[in-house]
């Protein structure tokens, strides 16, 4: 790589960074319902599931396999977007 093309990846990176960081201050606090069946177990139900709770956002985490997940108060656990609504 040229040293253009590895200054395009850097800016590019610091974008999506900056990117993240505004997300993450929009939806840090706001409340969410948690609409799936998830429990925090990989296998079984060991536990009740969370379904129907409400959860205020601590912060977001971002992973290439599993998308944007959700650090909620009062849990251990990351929660997928996709897995929860606004309130």
């Amino acid at each position: 790589m040229s040293k253009s093309e590895l200054d395009q990846v850097r800016l590019l990176f610091c974008e999506a960074v900056a990117a993240f960081d505004s997300a993450t201050n929009v939806l840090k606090g706001r409340s969410v319902r948690i609409t799936g069946n998830y429990n925090g177990q990989p296998y079984g139900s060991s536990k009740p599931n969370l379904k129907g709770q409400i959860k205020t956002i601590e912060r977001l985490h971002f992973d290439m396999q599993w998308g944007i997940s959700l650090k909620l108060g009062g849990c251990r656990l990351f929660i997928k977007l996709d897995e929860v609504e606004l309130i």
